[in-house]
């Protein structure tokens, strides 16, 4: 259990055996651009777990915290059957126009295929549920916002790992910078070679709501390369995306390359 939320894991004794196996594949897994782990919350009884005698002690809803993003998070309601365990989960997602969009690709969820022999099985949905979200939000920007402009331009250039988030009228863009390595004196695990940038807008134009960037790195890489120096340019309204992260690239990369060999 490292590196699982302990208040997750002491939820598992809960459930049914069965899904007791399946969901800690869940919480074991690391996910992301930053590496975050799943989160159960909010356990209930609900359905014929609610009346059946002796069958009390097991829980078959929660909510399951899915990180998205630097620091952002999702929640989505799960609902097991602890009755006959062999059937699928059916998920709640909160997000009417991400259901309607669930709905329209429900092939693609891997719901149909659902093996609860199979240990990843619900780990294996929650990642792919999780991958389309980031692309409805994509697809969900194209009106009324520019950023479905910015963003896809962008991807179609660096063809770079991204996360993609839409919460309380903010677009949150996070994406793994193309950087060079070779001149690093350290021979750091490629866990600790990677650099993030984190890039937060309003979802509406016109929006008082400040435009964010952040870039993060491995302490490691930062302490050879002078991270905590590198003074990075301001994001906003008036910054296209691409010529901004391309100088953000730049502002990392100089340090890099003047290291010796």
């Amino acid at each position: 259990m490292d590196g699982m939320d302990p208040r997750s894991a002491s939820y598992l004794q809960r459930f049914h055996p069965v899904h007791e196996t399946v969901l800690n594949n869940v919480l074991a897994h690391s996910v992301g651009l930053f590496n975050r782990r799943y989160k159960i919350r909010k356990l209930q009884r609900c359905g014929q777990n609610a009346v059946l005698p002796g069958r009390e002690k097991y829980q078959d809803m929660f909510v399951l915290s899915v990180p998205i993003c630097e620091d952002q998070v999702l929640e989505w309601q799960v609902i097991l059957n602890e009755f006959k365990p062999s059937l699928r989960p059916d998920f709640k997602v909160f997000n009417l126009g991400f259901a309607q969009f669930l709905s329209n690709n429900m092939l693609r969820t891997g719901l149909f295929h659902y093996d609860i022999n199979n240990e990843n099985a619900i780990l294996n949905v929650v990642n792919r549920l999780r991958e389309m979200y980031i692309e409805y939000v994509l697809t969900h920007l194209k009106s009324p916002s520019s950023l479905h402009e910015h963003i896809s331009s962008t991807l179609q250039v660096l063809n770079c790992s991204h996360e993609l988030v839409l919460l309380h009228n903010i677009v949150h863009f996070s994406l793994r910078l193309p950087l060079l390595f070779s001149r690093l004196q350290l021979d750091l695990p490629p866990s600790k070679l990677t650099v993030t940038l984190t890039l937060s807008a309003p979802y509406h134009h016109g929006s008082d709501l400040d435009y964010q960037s952040r870039v993060h790195m491995s302490d490691d890489l930062s302490e050879q390369i002078g991270g905590d120096r590198i003074k990075y340019p301001q994001y906003g309204r008036d910054k296209p995306m691409l010529k901004y992260i391309y100088d953000v690239i730049g502002r990392i990369q100089v340090p890099i390359s003047v290291l010796k060999l």
